[in-house]
């Protein structure tokens, strides 16, 4: 009787090469995720950059509640009352009146008609109408048009300021 042959005897005897048997590797249970590395977890978190939505923002006007934060988009336009806004970016454009908002940032391709009673405006793109804010900062790219009152000002090289313009005490803005 002869003895029944072996896979890799068989495979060697065709010409094959032998087959290497791997050992068995047992699963963890479904109850158990398997952790990652840290390596893995760094990986998969990237870091916020500046004006990413998720990074804590310059300032909250209400301690301990949830900010309120406004974004128009570049492309999409808005008209009508926006209130209790404490931050509103404007990429893209606005026809509003804005009352009790604590900053307004308007991006580079940004455009904002109408009046706005405001803590804080960062203009980098255009705002026509009127203004009525405690510091105002004039980007190089802005063009600022209207009945502008303003407790500081900042204006950067380039950047433009028309209308009716003039300096009031901080403590006017309402």
């Amino acid at each position: 009787m002869t003895e029944p042959a072996e896979p890799n005897d068989l495979l060697n005897a065709l010409g094959q090469p032998p087959r290497v048997e791997e050992p068995a590797v047992e699963a963890a249970p479904a109850s158990e995720p398997t952790p990652e590395p840290e390596s893995v977890k760094a990986a998969e978190t990237p870091e916020p950059r500046p004006g990413d939505p998720s990074l804590p923002p310059r300032r909250t006007r209400r301690s301990g509640e949830e900010l309120h934060r406004m974004v128009v988009g570049r492309e999409i336009k808005l008209s009508g009352t926006i209130s209790a806004c404490d931050q509103l970016l404007v990429e893209g454009t606005i026809e509003a009146d804005l009352k009790d908002c604590d900053d307004l940032q308007i991006a580079e391709m940004g455009l904002f008609k109408g009046s706005a009673t405001i803590g804080e405006a960062d203009i980098r793109g255009r705002f026509e109408g009127t203004l009525i804010v405690r510091n105002l900062i004039i980007r190089a790219s802005a063009n600022v048009t209207g009945t502008i009152r303003y407790a500081e000002l900042q204006i950067e090289r380039g950047g433009q300021i028309r209308g009716d313009v003039v300096a009031i005490d901080g403590g006017d803005v309402a």
